[in-house]
């Protein structure tokens, strides 16, 4: 059984606490936290995409390299280092830097976020050439190059303009969306959730996956070519039809692989959040594709709940089912690994907690959607407010295996090394 790795681990917490942060920068901009700093929705969005959605998908690309192929640690140990520290106070600096308009450290902030990616991006394609580099990893390498050369594009342009400017939210999120998000997104669920339920990819389709690859890249690039250039909207249209149809493709492909063994399949409170967020996030993703036939003085409210049912009801539903997953199991795998003792997996789990968790984290889209179709931001700030109160099951469930984490670690078998390397005689 391959094990956890603690920089994976502290960069998905670390990912976690940007998402509460992320829900404070909204009720900033709701008025209901009497803040008021410039920028505040620049803030929101640097969050939300760079560091909840970043630093959950960058630190489960490093949990599965390093399972897939067999290494033993990211280094050299400096490097481990200067990859959190990076993650750290790059989000701080350009957050603090966008907030209070100080240049200096807004720049600052983002040579470093692209020191981190850089790095990430080193200790990746350096396993192109491993022997056990194999699907799904091709997935997460591809989306991973749209991450580098988006922050590289966005350095240059914000260095070249020479003072803190608005980023170009839409072309930049669905770049991201499309290219990075996406292809992880499809890589994990053709993959690595049957592997969490306990089954395997469906046999007829693994035949036709290389296929699925192609198409799934060819439709990402070309995607985020006609968001990024001035395409006529019925080529946006085709482009857009063909990215969705692979992305039905994806999910045929899920349910083939578990819905013939749904009898046997296991822990599927991970499954609960994936189908859930995907509801809310076709239902935003359909509100995006009509933007252009609606009425002009709708277009605010609709683009609104493209936004927040995509990121906010849909993918982050997704990802933080997949953090407790994935988090619960590095922990698990880090402390008890080579170990004899009573506790196992599923004590970590909290089964009950997390299925109850769900329906509280999503009861404040009530409020937000009419606060969003009626313009109306103290419902909007409710449901923000609703949103903290529904995340305190899961930050219980997160905080008590985290506690378990820093109390036993120190008599874990190192991560990097097999229970049969431990020299285990009593002198």
């Amino acid at each position: 059984m391959f094990r956890g790795e603690p920089l994976a681990l502290h960069t998905m917490l670390l990912a976690f606490v940007s998402f509460h942060l992320v829900l404070l920068a909204g009720l900033v901009i709701t008025g209901i936290l009497p803040v008021v700093y410039s920028f505040a929705t620049q803030v929101h969005y640097l969050l939300m995409v760079f560091g909840w959605i970043g630093g959950l998908i960058m630190g489960a690309q490093l949990q599965f390299f390093r399972a897939i192929t067999g290494i033993r640690k990211y280094g050299p140990p400096w490097m481990r280092s200067l990859y959190l520290a990076s993650y750290i106070l790059g989000l701080s600096s350009v957050v603090l830097g966008t907030a209070k308009k100080i240049e200096i450290l807004y720049f600052a902030g983002l040579f470093l976020l692209l020191l981190m990616v850089s790095i990430h991006s080193y200790w990746l394609f350096k396993q192109v050439g491993n022997r056990l580099f194999k699907f799904p990893l091709e997935y997460f390498v591809s989306s991973h190059l749209f991450l580098l050369v988006t922050m590289v594009v966005l350095s240059i342009e914000q260095l070249m303009a020479n003072q803190i400017r608005l980023i170009h939210q839409v072309e930049i999120t669905h770049v991201l969306v499309v290219g990075w998000i996406s292809l992880s997104l499809q890589g994990a669920i053709i993959r690595v959730l049957p592997m969490f339920l306990g089954t395997a990819i469906d046999r007829q389709s693994r035949k036709k996956l290389d296929i699925h690859f192609v198409l799934a890249l060819a439709s990402s690039v070309a995607f985020a070519i006609v968001f990024t250039f001035d395409f006529p909207l019925l080529v946006h249209n085709l482009v857009a039809t063909a990215f969705l149809g692979v992305w039905v493709w994806t999910i045929v492909i899920l349910v083939r692989s578990i819905y013939p063994r749904r009898a046997q399949l296991t822990h599927t409170f991970t499954l609960q959040y994936m189908f859930t967020g995907f509801f809310f996030l076709f239902v935003g993703s359909l509100g995006g594709l009509i933007i252009p036939f609606v009425d002009p003085m709708q277009v605010v409210a609709l683009r609104r709940l493209h936004i927040h049912y995509s990121l906010l009801f849909g993918l982050s539903i997704i990802m933080l089912g997949a953090l407790h997953r994935i988090s619960t199991f590095q922990i698990y795998s880090i402390l008890y690994t080579g170990r004899r003792g009573d506790t196992t997996l599923d004590d970590l789990f909290f089964e009950r907690r997390i299925r109850l968790a769900l329906p509280l984290l999503l009861l404040p889209a009530i409020p937000i959607t009419i606060g969003i179709l009626n313009a109306d931001f103290i419902f909007w700030g409710i449901g923000g407010s609703l949103l903290f109160v529904g995340l305190l099951l899961y930050d219980s469930i997160i905080l008590s295996n985290l506690i378990r984490y820093r109390r036993d670690r120190s008599e874990a078998i190192p991560f990097d090394l097999k229970p049969s390397e431990v020299d285990t005689t009593e002198d």
